[in-house]
C-alpha cells in the first residue's frame, strides 16, 4: 500500500509501514481470539444490525423534532443517541 496520496493531499503519515502494520495486526488477532471468537460467531453481526437499525430509528426521532431541525445532524445529537442506546440495552 502506497499512502503517498494521503499524505500529500492531507498530510497524513502512517504511523507503521506495511510490514509493521500486519506484523501487528496477526499479533493483536493471536491475543484477542475470545473477541475474534465472538465476532466470527455472528453475534457481533447481529449486534452492529441492531445498533444501525436503532441508530437509523433514533435519526428519525431527531429529524421529525424540532430538537434537531436546523443543524439536523450535530455532535449534540451523536451524544444524545448514545446515550439512548446504551439505555435500551
Amino acid at each position: 500500500m502506497d499512502p503517498t496520496k494521503i499524505e500529500k493531499e492531507l498530510g497524513w503519515k502512517p504511523k507503521y509501514n506495511f510490514y509493521t502494520g500486519i506484523i501487528q495486526t496477526i499479533k493483536w488477532n493471536l491475543e484477542n481470539k475470545v473477541w475474534l471468537d465472538h465476532a466470527e460467531s455472528g453475534e457481533y453481526t447481529k449486534w452492529m444490525e441492531l445498533y444501525y437499525i436503532l441508530r437509523e430509528e433514533f435519526i428519525n426521532i431527531i429529524m421529525s423534532s424540532n430538537m434537531e431541525r436546523e443543524s439536523k445532524y450535530d455532535y449534540r445529537s451523536l451524544w444524545i443517541w448514545e446515550y439512548w442506546i446504551r439505555s435500551r440495552n
